[in-house]
């Protein structure tokens, strides 16, 4: 509507009215020798009657149609007609005609002037120009009417000047709810309540768009880095965890995909576009926070299934952008996620099997964050010297920060191994596609190896062998898998499992990286009775057995060699996957 009124505004352009009040102006002072006829102030009444009468219809209706619109969806939003510029033109004009028209009605009955009569015909030319002034915001609060248009306005009329003013009002009194963008917020759960999802989902794409704006400037201006600046954690901690998961969380419980889908995904390019915009990263872990709040409350039933996969996704997405930022705490937040919410999402979800694609999707990510970060220090130093105790520092100084950064990375990949190897135990199958899952860890040591990280690769290596310890040893319940023409029960006890990623990975790496894994297994030696050992010992404490911990979290799975199982097991995989005798 904008375009409409632009279009006719520029039939009657400034520069025109300018003109034609000029021209009436100096017609009116050339052509009439003497002043105006004392009977012309009758008219001027008339005229600023008039003109009175309908500036305050024009108000009234200007506040009534926004009203009635706002009071159905967003009450905050009912004065965001009286600060466009086209309500302001409007009563610009009128109130310049009615100044003119009583001062010739007062100089009328003073004195006469051919100055009088240029103002006379001038004050004639504006009480039209008041006339079509009328017509075009007439045809402007017709539009006002729709709903959509009161959120355009909003984005349009709030600048960013005024964001921030009312975050530092917000960041001093939270009880208020008066953020910037709780209106906008307001009007988008009262329109979804309402089922008006074209309503709901048009404003959602305005308070998304306007908030990317709001970021962008934010960012020229470094306000997030800013010590000065107070209220950095409000800027945009509403819009993250509660503005955006309470839409998504009303969109599930309404059937309304689309609108589910839009805000999670702006949860998600928020949090990447607030990337390194200061040294906590807010956005990034706002954005994370939201999207646990979304995981959290969502439906565990198929009705959830779907935020909760595009949730797991997102997680993966940010994880590849925490890989490739210069701090750490984006992947610290990334890691604690998949701690905290991952193995509860398997285990309360009522039907696990619908989280296959996305899990896979993760794990694919983590794994591409990971092969990032290892080869941002590749640049930096020497792999071949560095390993899996590097990781940790040497205990008087914290690692560099892209180290910390590969090791949560790290633990986040043996965080989501752990749940999904818990649920294969216990349940018979893997939740994400059983050949894509060992193709997947198989082809994450090989690109170690690759890159000269081969102690890192060769740790890798040991957890995978693990896994396979584990899955081999346990006992898992049988399946149904299907056959050619029925299903048949499987059973995984007779399988050896992840020989063969073991064995490709002999075959396609240079360096001995399987048969150094499980020589340094089988150092240590099966213990008995580990009551009263504590941690793993160094040399001088040779009276103490030294215990081999999993880095997997798997119940009844602490330490490797505390199992009667252990030294047998590992030497006749080893001697499958090497074909040694």
């Amino acid at each position: 509507m904008n375009l409409i009124w632009e279009r006719l505004r520029s039939l009657i352009r400034w520069e025109v009215a300018a003109a034609g009040l000029l021209i009436a102006f100096v017609g009116g002072w050339v052509l009439t020798s003497y002043g105006v006829a004392q009977s012309s102030q009758s008219l001027l009444l008339t005229l600023i009657t008039a003109q009175a009468s309908i500036l305050a219809i024009v108000v009234s209706i200007t506040l009534l149609a926004t009203q009635l619109v706002a009071t159905n969806y967003a009450p905050r939003m009912s004065t965001l007609l009286l600060r466009t510029p086209q309500f302001k033109q409007t009563v610009g004009i009128f109130i310049g005609s009615i100044s003119l028209d009583i001062i010739l009605y007062i100089a009328i009955g003073q004195f006469q002037h051919p100055l009088l009569s240029g103002l006379f015909y001038s004050g004639i030319v504006l009480f039209g120009l008041v006339l079509v002034s009328v017509y075009l915001f007439s045809i402007e609060m017709v539009a006002q009417s729709v709903p959509e248009r009161l959120v355009e306005l909003f984005t349009q009329t709030v600048s960013v000047d005024e964001y921030i003013d009312k975050v530092e009002e917000y960041s001093e009194n939270p009880e208020s709810n008066s953020h910037p963008l709780q209106p906008l917020f307001r009007y988008t759960m009262t329109a979804l309540s309402k089922g008006e999802y074209s309503a709901a989902s048009s404003a959602l794409y305005h308070y998304l768009t306007y908030t990317t704006d709001v970021l962008t400037e934010i960012k020229n201006r470094g306000l997030l880095a800013d010590s000065d600046f107070e209220p950095r954690e409000e800027l945009f901690g509403p819009v993250l965890k509660d503005h955006l998961h309470l839409i998504t969380q009303h969109a599930v419980e309404n059937d309304e995909s689309q609108i589910r889908k839009t805000a999670i995904q702006g949860q998600i390019d928020l949090g990447k576009q607030g990337t390194g915009l200061d040294p906590y990263n807010r956005v990034f872990q706002q954005a994370v926070s939201g999207i646990e709040n979304t995981i959290r409350e969502a439906p565990y039933t198929d009705k959830g299934y779907p935020t909760l996969n595009q949730c797991w996704t997102g997680i993966g997405e940010l994880a590849k952008v925490a890989s490739k930022s210069g701090g750490n705490r984006q992947m610290l937040s990334i890691r604690t996620t998949l701690d905290q919410w991952l193995g509860y999402s398997v285990r309360n979800v009522e039907e696990p099997g619908w989280l296959g694609n996305s899990s896979r999707i993760l794990f694919d990510d983590l794994c591409q964050a990971y092969s990032n970060i290892l080869h941002e220090i590749w640049l930096k130093e020497n792999l071949a010297q560095f390993g899996p105790t590097d990781l940790h520092g040497d205990g008087r100084q914290t690692p560099p920060e892209d180290v910390e950064r590969l090791r949560y990375c790290q633990q986040a990949i043996f965080e989501h191994t752990s749940v999904f190897l818990q649920y294969r135990i216990d349940n018979g199958e893997w939740i994400p596609t059983e050949g894509n899952y060992r193709r997947a860890w198989k082809n994450l040591v090989i690109e170690t190896a690759e890159i000269g990280a081969t102690d890192l690769a060769i740790h890798l290596c040991e957890v995978l062998i693990q896994m396979a310890f584990i899955e081999n040893s346990a006992e898992i319940p049988s399946v149904e898998r299907p056959s050619s023409n029925w299903f048949e029960p499987t059973d995984p006890n007779e399988i050896t499992h992840w020989k063969r990623e073991l064995k490709d990975i002999g075959e396609e790496t240079d360096s001995p990286i399987v048969q150094n894994a499980f020589s340094n297994l089988l150092s240590y030696e099966s213990v008995d009775n580990p009551v009263n050992i504590l941690v793993r010992t160094g040399e001088d404490e040779t009276d103490q057995d030294e215990l081999y911990s999993f880095d997997l979290d798997i119940t009844d799975y602490t330490e490797l060699n505390t199992r009667e199982e252990y030294p047998s097991a590992l030497l006749q995989l080893k001697d499958e996957v090497l074909d040694t005798e």
